[in-house]
C-alpha cells in the first residue's frame, strides 16, 4: 500500500538499522528503536486488553506468519477464503474469537464466537468494547451474546 519496491525498503532499513533493537516474541524476532528499550522493560500492563477489531483491520495483515496472532485450528475462521478477514476479538494481541453485530429496531446486537473460555472479565472487557461501538454507531441499546466456536 505504500508502492515501496522491496529495494526501498532495504534502502530504508539500511539507515535505520542503527537505531533499532532486536526484541524476542516468542520464537521470532521483532525490531524496536533502541531508545525505546528501556521504557519497554519498565512497562507493565494494568490489566488484560481485549479489542473488537473489525473487518480486515491492518492490525491483521501485513505479516506472512501469523501464528503470533491466531491458533493454527482457528485461522481459516479468520482469514477465510477469497481474502475475507473477520472481525476479531483481541485478547492481550491474540485473537480469542470472531464477532458480527446487527441492528435489531434500537438495538445493536453483537455476537461473539469465543475460540477458548472467556473469564468473567473478558466477558465484562468485551461488553465495555461492544458500548463503546453502541455509542460510534448511536444506537440506543447493545446486548451482547457469547457462544463457543
Amino acid at each position: 500500500w505504500t508502492y515501496m519496491t522491496a529495494a526501498d525498503a532495504r534502502g530504508i532499513w539500511g539507515h535505520l538499522e542503527v537505531e533499532l533493537a532486536p526484541v524476542n516474541i516468542g520464537r521470532q524476532v521483532g525490531w524496536v528503536l533502541r531508545d525505546d528499550v528501556p521504557a519497554l522493560k519498565r512497562a507493565k500492563l494494568e490489566s488484560t486488553v481485549v479489542r473488537l477489531l473489525p473487518n480486515f483491520d491492518s492490525f491483521l495483515l501485513g505479516v506472512k506468519d501469523k501464528s503470533h496472532l491466531v491458533d493454527a485450528a482457528h485461522y481459516k475462521r479468520v482469514y477465510r477464503p477469497q481474502g475475507w478477514l473477520s472481525p476479531v476479538v483481541l485478547i492481550d494481541g491474540r485473537v480469542a474469537g470472531v464477532w458480527s453485530y446487527s441492528r435489531k429496531r434500537r438495538r445493536l446486537e453483537i455476537r461473539v464466537e469465543a475460540f477458548q473460555t472467556l473469564r468473567s472479565a473478558d466477558r465484562a472487557a468485551i461488553r465495555d468494547e461492544a458500548e463503546e461501538l453502541r455509542r460510534f454507531l448511536d444506537a440506543p441499546e447493545v446486548a451482547v451474546a457469547f457462544a463457543r466456536a
